[in-house]
């Protein structure tokens, strides 16, 4: 019990994020935009105005891709090693009562892994949160480099690249619930 308990430890230490979300990665100490040159100071103040107010999320989904990737590598390492070793311990699991024991602590223990992996759909959560976040670092590098590919004016641009983050946004919702993503209006009338 003591090395499940160690390697799911050492799993979630070794696996923790260490990209700054503050700053989209950006080597700059303030914010993702202020090392962009494509970008002129106007809707430099915009887009600093609007990744305040997406950072806060983009923490959730970095800690939430963190938590799911390492629950994923131990499911997948100890299911790996359980599997790979039942076929020695079997034979040897009627020699006595507790090599008997043994053996189906770690057969339950195997089992319980992978109907919990199954369960709570550890490897596409955390398939969903990391595309989510990466996305929004995608956007995020494409405005920096390439605004035009946003529009002609500041308006348009920044219009369109807060529609696109929006977009990450509402299928990240429809992923925290499990639901397929739809795209209704709302009667107001």
């Amino acid at each position: 019990m003591l090395t499940v308990t160690i390697s799911a430890a050492g799993l979630a230490w070794k696996t923790k994020p260490r990209f700054p979300v503050k700053t989209a990665g950006s080597r700059t100490e303030t914010d993702p935009f202020s090392d962009a040159v494509f970008v002129d100071d106007e809707l430099k103040g915009w887009l600093k105005v609007h990744y305040a107010r997406t950072h806060p999320v983009l923490s959730v989904w970095q800690r939430r891709a963190w938590i799911y990737g390492w629950m994923h590598y131990y499911a997948v390492t100890w299911t790996t090693l359980i599997s790979l070793s039942l076929p020695f311990l079997i034979p040897y699991s009627s020699h006595g009562f507790y090599q008997r024991i043994f053996t189906q602590v770690v057969s339950a223990f195997g089992a319980t892994v992978y109907g919990m992996y199954e369960a709570f759909k550890i490897r596409d959560n955390y398939v969903r949160f990391r595309m989510h976040e990466s996305n929004v670092y995608t956007l995020i590098r494409r405005i920096k480099d390439a605004p035009e590919t946003f529009g002609d004016s500041n308006a348009e641009i920044f219009s369109r690249y807060a529609r696109e983050v929006e977009a990450v946004r509402e299928q990240a919702r429809a992923d925290e619930l499990g639901n397929v993503a739809k795209i209704t209006k709302m009667d107001r009338g």
